[in-house]
């Protein structure tokens, strides 16, 4: 396990407690539509920090090494792209009803978010052929949609 790795287990635990303990100013109440979209954009906002720290890395690799092709992407960023997209869609529509969120609940939701990003962060979504499969270095995956 890398030191990126450790750190982000470590701050699994931290902001849920962080949400807890700033829980009495957050809200009391949320809609489900709310909460779908807080949870895909904090996804994404895990993968996006993870995706930089990791191109920060590579760039400071010596030497030039040789990128695939592939296409695919990023499992997690399909899950936080479709979940922002069904809110985006629904926008408006009064689907699901408010969810009670004390600070456990916040702590929990947060925690949960982080660690299914965190789980499932070296998968890709292949799209020839359709499948998902598990690829640690897909930051080095250069992505071309059609094949020349």
């Amino acid at each position: 396990m890398s030191i990126a790795e450790k750190m982000e287990l470590v701050c699994i635990p931290l902001f849920g407690l962080m949400f807890w303990v700033f829980s009495p100013v957050l809200p009391g109440e949320i809609g489900v539509g709310g909460l779908l979209t807080g949870s895909a954009v904090l996804l994404l906002l895990q993968s996006l920090i993870r995706d930089l720290w990791l191109l920060s890395q590579v760039n400071r690799r010596s030497g030039i090494e040789s990128r695939r092709t592939s296409r695919c992407i990023c499992v997690e960023s399909v899950l936080g792209a479709v979940g922002v997209g069904i809110r985006l869609i629904t926008v408006g529509a009064d689907i699901g009803g408010f969810v009670e969120m004390t600070g456990s609940c916040w702590s929990l939701v947060i925690m949960t978010v982080m660690s299914v990003g965190f789980v499932i962060k070296d998968y890709v979504l292949e799209i020839n052929p359709f499948r998902i499969r598990k690829d640690k270095n897909h930051i080095d995956t250069v992505v071309r949609w059609r094949w020349k």
